[in-house]
């Protein structure tokens, strides 16, 4: 007798909340990781990300520092209030020592100017995805 399952399910992939208010960057950083087998939920304001955050609970966060409305900081701010160890990685045109120095003090993972490798990009996700 087959004591095998009866319905197989595939791994769910990993899910990642990716927040740009440049609807080019946000579309070709969704295509780039969900080719890598990514479930991505894309979102162009803060306050979208911290919503899309709450309720997909994501394994990994990208945010762009100036949104509208909340900034990536603001939002990377109140999720580090709950949620401490979550990957958050900043993806900013802001390079200035003291806005690096700011991302990293509200509590980043990691802090990536623009413009920057989606390659890059793709590694330093997969390699918190493989840690989680």
């Amino acid at each position: 007798m087959d004591t095998a399952p009866t319905s197989a399910s595939a791994p769910t992939p990993a899910r990642v909340v990716v927040a740009d208010d440049e609807d080019d960057l946000l579309e070709l950083v969704e295509l780039k990781l969900r080719r890598a087998g990514v479930d991505v939920v894309g979102v162009s304001s803060g306050a979208e990300a911290l919503e899309a955050y709450r309720a997909a609970r994501p394994a990994v966060l990208v945010l762009d520092v100036m949104m509208p409305g909340l900034s990536g900081l603001d939002v990377l701010r109140e999720i580090r209030a709950s949620d401490p160890e979550l990957p958050v990685i900043l993806l900013t045109a802001k390079a200035h020592d003291v806005d690096r120095h700011e991302g990293l003090d509200a509590g980043c993972t990691e802090y990536i100017t623009k413009p920057f490798s989606p390659a890059d990009l793709l590694s330093r996700v997969q390699s918190y995805l493989a840690a989680a």
